[in-house]
């Protein structure tokens, strides 16, 4: 037993530390922190104007006037 370690202790040790590195890598993902996703919220932002006709009208429009002056809305939602 003694002479497996021999054999194998650097590979543990080297795999301990690449273990704790990852820990401390990943720490603020293990706090519950993300990251800023700005292309979902540019698309929020972008699908608004539909989420509020489709709110009030209960039927999705086909059209939107805030994007490029107005847009079919399939290019930036579908059901």
């Amino acid at each position: 037993m003694n002479n497996w370690f021999k054999k194998n202790g650097i590979h543990l040790v080297i795999t301990a530390f690449f273990v704790v590195l990852c820990f401390v890598y990943f720490a603020p993902a293990f706090q519950g922190k993300v990251l800023m996703q700005g292309d979902v919220q540019r698309a929020e932002a972008t699908q608004s104007e539909i989420m509020k006709y489709k709110a009030e009208d209960g039927k999705s429009p086909l059209w939107t006037n805030s994007m490029f002056g107005g847009m079919p809305t399939y290019q930036i939602w579908v059901k």
